[in-house]
């Protein structure tokens, strides 16, 4: 089985709308779904994701929340955090 260390970038190119790579980002977390790969995170992960969420949200006057929402609500939060590589 393959592994890759995934990205802030990556997650929130599946996530958000309009999102250049959207469709290889969205490749990659299916076929982690599919356990056909294993996805590590860094620890900073989720403050890198939180803050990338901030700025897509407060950019665009929160006209992505619906449709973020319903993407997220696609994806696990099952990712391994590696505190180093």
């Amino acid at each position: 089985m393959k592994t890759f260390v995934i990205d802030a970038s990556a997650l929130l190119a599946a996530w958000l709308p309009e999102e250049p790579y959207q469709d290889q980002a969205d490749a990659l977390l299916d076929r982690y779904q599919e356990g056909q790969l294993r996805l590590y995170a860094p620890v900073l992960l989720v403050d890198e994701i939180l803050n990338g969420l901030y700025i897509a949200v407060r950019g665009k006057g929160g006209a992505h929340l619906g449709s973020l929402s319903k993407r997220l609500s696609r994806c696990g939060s099952s990712f391994r955090a590696c505190a180093s590589l």
